[in-house]
Order: structure tokens, then sequence, then C-alpha cells
């Protein structure tokens, strides 16, 4: 008789079990909530890669898009006069904010197959080569703009200095002259 109460004890209890299982799926009645473990995971590694498709076919045209801004930025540099260097430093800027539409600096020159084939080792340095060429000439780029830009404020500080007291602007500038020759050769001396 007591394996008879033992196993109606466990009946028992597995009915309740089931009973709490059937209430708990009712009250939760979601997609993955009847999926086991491995079907959830192989769900989510479908959804990211859906995601990660999605991404490539949107995210890639912009980066080629960008990329050939940039480039064609760099070549027409002289002949804008230095306008195409506002592009070149916002899309230095939006790198940061946009790392998956913008390319870096220097894989604008890498061949488009290069991207396709994978990339190998000697086509990733010479990326970061030019990339790095590229870096330090928009820097010298940019020092160069702020001097050309301040000068430019300079004149036109000082024009409108002799416009308005001619008298005076003439006077202090031959005096600072003097005193300025003065001070060199007091230093010589």
């Amino acid at each position: 008789m007591q394996r008879d109460d033992n196993f109606d004890k466990e009946e028992e209890y597995a009915r309740r079990l089931r009973q709490q299982q059937a209430a708990a799926r009712t009250e939760y009645d979601g997609p993955e909530d009847n999926m086991s473990l491995r079907q959830r995971l192989a769900a989510k590694r479908i959804k990211n890669a859906a995601k990660q498709k999605l991404e490539e076919k949107v995210t890639a045209p912009a980066r080629m898009a960008t990329g050939q801004l940039l480039k064609f930025s760099w070549l027409n540099l002289i002949d804008s006069f230095g306008l195409t260097l506002i592009y070149i430093n916002m899309h230095v800027f939006l790198r940061w904010v946009f790392p998956d539409m913008f390319c870096k600096l220097g894989d604008e020159w890498l061949p488009k197959q290069a991207s396709v084939l994978g990339a190998n080792e000697a086509m990733k340095n010479t990326g970061q080569a030019i990339g790095i060429a590229e870096v330090m000439g928009l820097l010298l780029l940019d020092i160069l703009a702020i001097i050309v830009v301040g000068g430019a404020l300079a004149l036109i500080v000082m024009i409108t200095g002799w416009i308005s007291h001619p008298l005076d602007a003439i006077m202090n500038l031959g005096w600072n002259a003097v005193n300025g020759l003065v001070n060199l050769f007091k230093g010589l001396l």
C-alpha cells in the first residue's frame, strides 16, 4: 500500500506541476514562450543575421557614396580654393557620429574590389598609411586655413581702423615701427 500511496502522491504532484505550467503558458502566451532554449537561440541568430544583412544593404551604398565624395573633395581641393576642406572636416566629424556611414580617412582610395574580397593585410596596411598621411595633411591644411582667415580678419580690422582714424593710424604705425627697430637693436647691443 505504501507504494501506491507514494505513487499517488507523485502523480498528484506531476498533475499540479502540469496545471501550473499550463496556467503559466496561457498567462505569458508569446511566440518565444513555447519555444525551447535551442529554438530561441536559433531565432535570435536569424534575427541578428537579418538585421546585419539589412544594415549592409543600407550602409554599404552610403559608405561608398560618402567615400567617393571624400575622394572628390581631396581631388578638387585646389580647384575650389580650399572650400572642400569644409566637407573633409565634416566627414571626419560625422565619422565619429555615424561610423557605419562614413569611411576612415585613407579608405576612400582603396579599390572597391578590396572590400569585396575581404581586404588582405597589405591592403589594410596601405589604407592605414594613406590615412595617417591624410590626417597629417588635414591638420596642416586646417592650421593654414586658420592663419589665412585670421590674417584676413586682421587686415579688415586694420583697414577699418585706418579709414576711421587715418592720422592716428599712420602715426601709430610709424611710431610702433620705430620702437620695434630700437628694441631690436637694443637686444643686439
